[in-house]
């Protein structure tokens, strides 16, 4: 299987569960990084680096502090990824 194959939401939830050493399926967009996976500051910097390169985006520490959520993570990677051009709810 080519990483083609993979979705975007499957990519994410990859990178998630294993930094967070848990399983795909116990993730859902409602899940939070601190509370629900006790993700610390270096947990989120390691997410943010594998989107980086996986995904070819930048992701800010300013931003990445918003995103609480893995949904909110697969937006904010989906959009740019994307390529949007217009302001994020983050700008």
């Amino acid at each position: 299987m080519t990483d083609r194959a993979f979705t975007t939401v499957d990519k994410i939830w990859a990178i998630v569960s294993d930094v967070c050493e848990t399983t795909p399926d116990k993730i859902t967009r409602d899940t939070e990084f601190v509370s629900d996976l006790g993700a610390d500051q270096l947990d989120l910097l390691e997410i943010a680096t594998l989107c980086k390169q996986t995904f070819d985006i930048d992701l800010p520490h300013q931003d990445l502090e918003r995103l609480t959520t893995v949904g909110l993570l697969f937006d904010y990677v989906n959009y740019h990824v994307n390529d949007c051009r217009q302001p994020t709810p983050y700008d």
